[in-house]
């Protein structure tokens, strides 16, 4: 705040300075190219006061907004900054990836929708209306009820002029491509395992108290947040439940019970295949970091063992 006043008084002096030479000197003249030469001189000193500049002719000033959003993530503990923009094997699971080197508009685009659907998820879950809300109203809402910060919601509004102007189809660059592949799945994950936080206690008791049948829905929603949310699964899950799911994991999410024809079979048993392969994913990943962990690696050691079967 004191920079932004330090600035806009430097401006206003340098202003009377020039109506003060104009009043002494009035024969004095500025020609356009002087006026675009002092505009480029003070315009680098705008940065805390605007996010872009525009000179006559399309030349574009734009500034560190990208950046300053990405530090605010790395400061909340979303995000680590990383130093290639080769994509993940884990990430692969977000959709916006598989378009990101054919249309990064397309992706970008994407990369809005999933950011703007779980800050929904998050809303409705905290009993906030998300009617007729855009995503800068809503995730001021969710700061404002707690359940985002005030650095997390400050970085995704400083992300989301980028993400509109690629969906109305401008130009985007190479940087932005990059960050896409680098920051977005993270960002992602981060949202996913906050809304895990918020669901899996539910879930989790839900489990525990399954009657029947239920426990094979059930088994499979949790198979589900074992991948949006594996921190969080691993963080919660007891290990008496834990054993439980994994005991009836094979029926739960590994069993086809009914299909009308071949064909529906094949598709089934495709779906549990990319299950299977999404939950390894996500158990390697969570082992690279907690080795000694010893429901993931019953779990690795059963998913690498099981097999998907049919009994209808």
């Amino acid at each position: 705040m004191i920079e932004k006043r330090i600035i806009q008084i430097t401006i206003s002096i340098i202003g009377l300075i020039f109506i003060v030479s104009h009043l002494i000197w009035p024969e004095l003249k500025i020609d356009g190219i002087t006026v675009i030469l002092v505009v480029i001189i003070i315009v680098p000193w705008l940065a805390p006061l605007f996010k872009s500049f525009e000179l006559p002719g399309g030349l574009k000033f734009e500034y560190h907004q990208l950046e300053n959003a990405t530090e605010k993530l790395i400061g909340a503990g979303w995000i680590k900054q990383v130093d290639s923009v080769e994509t993940s094997k884990e990430h692969y699971k977000y959709s916006f990836l598989n378009v990101v080197d054919l249309d990064s508009n397309l992706a970008l685009s994407d990369l809005r929708m999933e950011i703007e659907s779980r800050l929904k998820d998050l809303a409705e879950h905290n009993s906030i209306s998300i009617k007729n809300k855009g995503i800068n109203q809503l995730t001021r809402e969710l700061s404002t009820n707690g359940v985002l910060t005030y650095i997390e919601s400050s970085a995704i509004i400083d992300i989301l002029p980028f993400l509109n102007r690629a969906s109305h189809g401008q130009e985007v660059d190479k940087k932005i491509h990059d960050w896409v592949i680098q920051i977005g799945p993270q960002i992602l994950d981060n949202l996913e395992a906050r809304i895990g936080e918020q669901k899996l206690p539910n879930l989790i008791d839900s489990f525990k108290k399954r009657d029947g049948g239920q426990g094979v829905e059930l088994g499979y929603e949790l198979s589900k947040y074992l991948i949006k949310s594996t921190n969080s699964f691993f963080e919660k899950m007891k290990k008496e439940t834990f054993r439980e799911w994994l005991d009836e994991l094979e029926n739960s999410s590994f069993t086809i019970y009914n299909a009308d024809d071949e064909i529906e079979e094949q598709l089934k048993h495709a779906e549990m295949s990319k299950l299977k392969e999404m939950m390894l994913n996500s158990v390697n990943q969570f082992l690279e970091e907690n080795s000694n962990n010893k429901e993931a690696k019953a779990l690795q050691e059963k998913l690498n063992k099981i097999e998907i079967k049919s009994i209808w």
